[in-house]
């Protein structure tokens, strides 16, 4: 049975895609939105152990039938889920835009590449890839998204 595992040799290959974007000319967004993303992460995973310990208590306080701490929690609960779903779309609004800014600049990167000393004539010629600048996006676009 195959196990998903650390790998060094994967962490290696995605810190040579990572690097580059993280020390560019828009490092200072892309840690910015980085940021934004583990404090909204964090926050939202704090909400969800109070939550969690509100459903408890509710639960506790139904099975017990404690009619004034059963709708105490209740509210908590409810006011858990007011808090947590701007919190929990927003986190989702970050991470959109850090990966839009990657793609952005790590395509922009490949296809200069690509376009770079005619390499395309290169990798054209030995018919090995079909349809390389497509290839390119749809790599990028797989890469950044996760």
């Amino acid at each position: 049975m195959e196990t998903n595992r650390f790998d060094l040799r994967t962490w290696r290959r995605f810190k040579a895609l990572a690097q580059p974007f993280f020390v560019s000319e828009i490092r200072l967004k892309a840690f910015t939105l980085l940021g934004v993303l583990v404090a909204l992460s964090l926050t939202v995973n704090w909400v969800n152990a109070q939550m969690s310990y509100a459903a408890g208590y509710y639960m506790t306080a139904l099975t017990e039938r404690r009619e004034h701490d059963f709708y105490r929690y209740l509210m908590l609960y409810a006011l858990g889920f007011l808090v947590a779903t701007p919190i929990a779309v927003f986190y989702r609004y970050s991470e959109e835009q850090l990966a839009r800014l990657w793609r952005r600049w790590l395509t922009q990167r490949f296809v200069t590449r690509y376009l770079d000393r005619f390499n395309y004539y290169r990798i054209n010629a030995e018919k090995r890839i079909d349809n390389p600048d497509q290839r390119i996006a749809d790599e990028v676009r797989n890469f950044t998204g996760t």
